[in-house]
């Protein structure tokens, strides 16, 4: 993936996630899009449905993979993302 390309890809992936109502950076590494909780988004929960969406969008976005970054004041009490997840 170009440069260009991923800006693209990041830029579409971003788009898609507001049209959900979600708050979120997405940042490029290559074919992996790496995704952040901004601030104001609050507590996150990501259901099994909101992960499987969320994988989807990135790939039609043009990602293989995703990386959620989920930082501490954003998780819900014992909130937890055991080991590799189903998609």
């Amino acid at each position: 993936m170009t440069h260009d390309d991923a800006v693209h890809a990041a830029d579409a992936l971003a788009q898609a996630l507001r049209e959900q109502g979600l708050s979120w950076n997405v940042a490029a590494r290559d074919r992996l899009a790496v995704l952040t909780p901004r601030p104001e988004a609050g507590t996150v929960e990501i259901d099994p449905a909101l992960r499987r969406w969320v994988v989807q969008a990135a790939q039609r976005a043009g990602f293989s993979h995703v990386a959620i970054e989920v930082p501490d004041r954003a998780l819900s009490s014992g909130a937890t993302l055991p080991g590799r997840q189903p998609v």
